[in-house]
C-alpha cells in the first residue's frame, strides 16, 4: 500500500475518489502500473519467473501490485546467505512520487 506522510493529503485523496473523481481513479491505475513496470524492469532475471509473476489487479478505486513468485522476498530482502536484491519497493517509491506529483498538478494536493 503506497502511505502518505500527510494525513490530510490521503483524505483528499480518499474523497476525492469516493466522490468519483475520474482524474484520481485515472492517476492511481496508472500508478499501479507505474510501479509495476518499475519493478519489472529492476527484477533480477535468471529465468524470469519472477520477473513474469509481477502483475497489477486494477479495481476501480484500489489498485495491487505483487509479485507472486514464492522466493520474491528472498530476493528483495536477501537472507542469511543472499544480499537483498531490492527491485519491488524502489519502484513504488517511485511510483508515490510519480503520484503525488500528479496529484499536485491536478489540483487535489
Amino acid at each position: 500500500m503506497i502511505e502518505f506522510d500527510d494525513l490530510g493529503a490521503r483524505r483528499r485523496i480518499a474523497l476525492a475518489m469516493r466522490n468519483g473523481n475520474q482524474f484520481v481513479k485515472d492517476k492511481v491505475k496508472q500508478t499501479a502500473l507505474h510501479a509495476e513496470r518499475g519493478a519489472k524492469q529492476r527484477a533480477p532475471v535468471d529465468t524470469g519467473y519472477m520477473r513474469n509473476s509481477i502483475q497489477s489487479i486494477l479495481g476501480d478505486t484500489e489498485c495491487i501490485v505483487s509479485a507472486n513468485a514464492e522466493y520474491s522476498a528472498y530476493v528483495e530482502f536477501g537472507t542469511i546467505y543472499r544480499s537483498p536484491k531490492p527491485y519491488f519497493f524502489p519502484a513504488v517509491v517511485e511510483a508515490k512520487a510519480w503520484l503525488i506529483s500528479e496529484m499536485r498538478r491536478g489540483g487535489i494536493l
